[in-house]
């Protein structure tokens, strides 16, 4: 997912890798950032059970939550960006996948429109061993997650330029029943909450694409409410920097964006994202369909 609007330098320190992006507008400089100013990111990374029984899957979040003013970025950041990097160091045979990208909203950097989160976001993951572990065995999980912050007129790589690896852990315990760590309840909750949601089964959406633009078309209207209506695709296939148009009539909502003309990724046959109505997120997987 590469645009002419979506650079991105590779910062290196010794063996140690951080992103920042080039400059993509007058006098703005990713580098910028006071030296006096030390606030950084924190981060929990904490599991959601302390004990599960063998092979069966369970969940672990990074939490992170940033300096006033602060965001980091969905995995279309819009303009500049790079999104959370997990950078997992798992036994063998184990495996990690993103549960879904939280909602994002839409924030500024240089004056450009980005998608990100802030103050704080929490990233949830579920994590699946591999069968037949003995009771008692201690499933150590570690990541070494690396992100990026920006505010309107700065960026920076986090845990920042030069910081060591540092591996976050948590353990879990195989055991012959589910055990809960109820400490972590709450912050698990809201987790799931930034998640978007099903559409709701009244709610159809189909998309039509054309040289220019993309629309979405929800339908029957009655089924849509009112409220600000946004698309975040996935792909950096539509230009965030353009203003949507948004039609409605007694049968359908119409909601188009420009496409993208730097975008490196192809439509294809369909488009993927979260659509935001109001406080509402929804997943929405459209195929192009005429209309």
């Amino acid at each position: 997912m590469v645009t002419r609007n979506y650079l991105l330098l590779s910062l290196l320190v010794g063996t140690i890798a951080a992103f920042t992006p080039v400059s993509l507008a007058n006098q703005f400089d990713p580098f910028a950032a006071s030296e006096a100013d030390t606030d950084s990111s924190t981060l929990e990374f904490l599991a959601e059970a302390r004990e599960v029984p063998s092979g069966k899957p369970f969940h672990v979040l990074m939490k992170m939550t940033h300096p006033p003013g602060w965001h980091s970025y969905f995995i279309n950041p819009g303009y500049v960006g790079t999104s959370l990097k997990p950078n997992w160091d798992l036994p063998p045979g184990y495996q990690a996948e993103r549960v879904g990208w939280p909602i994002p909203h839409i924030g500024t950097t240089a004056g450009k429109k980005t998608y990100g989160y802030e103050p704080t976001v929490s990233h949830l993951f579920r994590i699946i061993p591999p069968a037949g572990l003995p009771s008692g065995t201690q499933m150590k999980i570690a990541a070494s997650p690396r992100w990026q912050i920006c505010d309107e007129a700065n960026c920076r790589p986090e845990p920042g330029i030069g910081a060591p690896e540092s591996a976050s852990v948590v353990t879990v315990t195989v055991g012959s029943t589910l055990s809960l760590v109820t400490a972590n309840t709450q912050a698990f909750a809201d987790a799931r909450a930034m998640l978007p949601a099903a559409l709701p089964s009244d709610l159809k959406v189909q998309a039509v694409a054309t040289a220019d633009a993309v629309t979405l078309i929800l339908s029957p209207a009655d089924a849509v409410p009112d409220g600000a209506m946004h698309f975040y695709d996935f792909d950096q296939v539509l230009d965030a920097q353009s203003e949507p148009t948004v039609t409605r009539n007694e049968k359908e909502v119409r909601w188009s964006l420009s496409s993208n003309r730097n975008s490196d990724s192809s439509l294809a046959n369909g488009i993927s994202g979260i659509l935001t109505i109001g406080e509402n997120g929804y997943e929405v997987n459209a195929s192009f369909g005429e209309r």
